[in-house]
């Protein structure tokens, strides 16, 4: 069951010296996850910070970010009516126990 996190955390970490350790860990689970985080917090950042500014300097910049904001609102409704239809309390009339 536990296969899979003992590879990830054991399985390429080659400890007999530094060289090979430190070689083997970006190879590793562990390097693979600090170089994703790396790269994908700088570039969702970098992007987002280009994005606006582009946004920002465009003549209808209500329009632009009603556009972009709009997906994101829908998805939050459509969210909160699942949750608010998966987390009811109340029983329907029918499957009321008699006491």
């Amino acid at each position: 069951m536990f296969e899979n996190y003992r590879y990830a955390l054991t399985a390429e970490l080659d400890l007999t010296n530094a060289k090979t350790a430190w070689d083997s860990f970006w190879l590793s689970s562990y390097g693979n996850m600090f170089k994703w985080l790396i790269v994908m917090v700088s570039s969702t950042v970098g992007l987002g910070l280009i994005f606006a500014v582009l946004v920002d300097r465009i003549k209808h910049e209500a329009l632009a970010k009603a556009i972009i904001f709009m997906p994101m609102a829908i998805s939050f409704v459509g969210g909160l009516a699942l949750s608010g239809s998966l987390c009811t309390t109340t029983v329907p009339r029918r499957y009321k126990l008699a006491y």
